[in-house]
């Protein structure tokens, strides 16, 4: 049995980092400059993620009859919400990463992912520094902002801020100076290279409140109350805010235009969007005109950078009630809840309410712990030492 559990543990472990690092990888500019070779990796680390994942799922021979019904209540939706949104691979992988968390320790989950995140921005200033890989910068009125080997200049620095979100959540109340120190330098260099201000500031507010937490020694409190609102409620919230922003936005309305500007066009490209695709039942097939891997722009730019509401207009409205009422109960029974996996969490979904990576578990490995709600949490409420 022991030999069993060793077993499954090695497939999730495996399937998860295979999946992470490469998806990881695809951000920067090997994808662009061994492009070939690149999709062959990537559609093949793809499909062996996913046979690993089967393969655990069989090995969990005792389903409980809560997990079996979900499962089964769980494929139909998101074949059906995959297929009309032509996101189908993408949503059933994290399905399967979601529904095998069994006899899996999601504090060794997250400490993966915060290894994974440092090791591809190291190998990628490794390679940049060697010119392994090619690397361009755009001209702006602030000054001169580089892409430092990523195909996007927002890349890296979202990377290392997910990545810091992660660390405070292992590191608990053993938050020292020093964390505070290579922190802050890394967080800076990234800020003065990219330009990227969302995940500098952000980094920094995770950072700042939980050494205060640790200097006024707060822990954890089931009665602490504005946490546990938040929490709960701050999904739904926030895409209300943004959808009605976005809604309404027009030029005659000189305040949405200037918290428009402020927010880099957030509000009105989001108004775009929902004109042109709308809200529907399961979602859209939505395609996006970015700028491409050299900073080009051909037509009229429209991606919609808020997690929720792209959520909500590519997956449709049964997927969003379905995220925002899991993440709703998920406080009720997540075994490792604790005031620094609440700050982590929240800072997250404050972060996406105007950029677009909640659904990405190689940026968020925290939507594996939805599956607590499916899971016995006795079998995913393991230890694990602070880094």
């Amino acid at each position: 049995m022991m030999y069993k559990i060793k077993i499954n543990t090695a497939l999730y472990f495996i399937a998860f980092s295979l999946y992470v690092f490469i998806n990881l990888l695809a951000t920067t500019r090997l994808s662009v400059d061994y492009s070939d070779g690149f999709y062959l990796l990537m559609s093949s680390s793809l499909y062996l993620t996913i046979f690993l994942l089967v393969a655990k799922l069989l090995l969990d021979y005792k389903m409980s009859v809560q997990l079996l019904f979900s499962f089964l209540i769980s494929i139909p939706i998101i074949l059906f919400v995959g297929v009309k949104s032509s996101n189908l691979i993408l949503l059933f992988t994290l399905l399967l990463f979601i529904f095998s968390i069994k006899d899996i320790n999601l504090e060794k989950l997250v400490r993966v992912h915060f290894f994974l995140s440092i090791t591809v921005l190291v190998i990628t200033q490794v390679l940049l520094s060697i010119d392994a890989i090619s690397d361009i910068s755009v001209r702006t009125i602030n000054g001169v902002y580089y892409y430092m080997g990523y195909r996007y200049l927002s890349y890296p620095p979202n990377i290392f801020f997910h990545a810091i979100c992660s660390y405070v959540f292992l590191k608990k109340n053993k938050i020292n100076f020093w964390d505070l120190l290579w922190i802050t330098l890394v967080n800076y260099y990234y800020f003065v290279k990219t330009g990227v201000d969302s995940a500098f500031y952000f980094t920094l507010l995770i950072l700042v409140i939980s050494y205060i937490f640790k200097v006024s020694k707060i822990e954890y409190q089931k009665d602490l109350k504005l946490l546990t609102v938040l929490e709960k409620t701050l999904i739904p919230f926030e895409l209300a805010i943004v959808y009605f922003l976005s809604k309404n936005f027009s030029y005659a309305n000189s305040k949405l235009v200037a918290l428009d500007s402020f927010l880099s066009n957030r509000i009105r490209l989001g108004n775009d969007a929902l004109n042109l695709y709308g809200i529907s039942t399961f979602g859209n097939e939505v395609t996006w005109n970015t700028q491409d891997v050299f900073g080009r722009y051909y037509g009229k730019y429209l991606f919609v950078d808020s997690s929720f509401l792209n959520i909500l207009i590519t997956y449709g409205i049964v997927f969003t009630l379905i995220l925002i009422v899991a993440f709703y109960f998920l406080p009720n029974k997540n075994p490792y809840r604790s005031i620094y996996y609440q700050l982590a969490f929240i800072i997250i979904v404050l972060h996406s309410m105007w950029d677009p990576q909640f659904l990405n578990i190689w940026y968020n490995p925290f939507l594996t712990f939805l599956g607590v709600l499916i899971v016995d949490y006795k079998q995913t409420s393991m230890k694990v030492r602070n880094i």
